[in-house]
């Protein structure tokens, strides 16, 4: 289904309850990375996730591979899973850019066009929802 960014959006902010919001604005969540917390931050303060729509149907593929991405690399911590979640989400869906920093993967931004030598093309990779080309260098 394609939906208007604006509608995907309040979907994703609908998904944080106001004891987490206030939790998130006080800095009192825990299993949460520093960027995913002020990415989500970011997200809950956006007005209106800017025009053009979103596949939800693609969106959910990138939240299925997450969870199980996350269900095998990180099962230690299930509670950051959701931060992530909407983290990625946010960064694909409505704000068009990398879904990770910028320090840890290098990533550039040219001419308004992300790329990334951390890409992977390999199935079952998430980078095939992310904004970034693949580079060499």
């Amino acid at each position: 289904m394609i939906v208007s960014r604006s509608a995907y959006l309040d979907r994703l902010k609908s998904r944080v309850s106001e004891e987490e919001r206030e939790d998130l604005e006080n800095n009192d969540v825990l299993f949460i990375s520093w960027y995913n917390h002020e990415t989500v931050l970011r997200m809950l303060h956006d007005e209106g996730g800017g025009n053009g729509t979103v596949d939800t149907e693609r969106a959910d593929a990138l939240e299925k591979a997450l969870e199980a991405y996350l269900a095998q690399y990180m099962a230690e911590y299930p509670p950051g899973h959701k931060w992530v979640i909407l983290s990625c989400l946010y960064l694909s869906q409505i704000a068009e850019e990398p879904m990770h920093p910028q320090r840890m993967t290098h990533w550039r931004r040219e001419n308004g066009v992300y790329y990334c030598r951390a890409r992977e093309e390999q199935p079952g990779s998430v980078c095939r929802w992310c904004v970034c080309r693949r580079t060499e260098h």
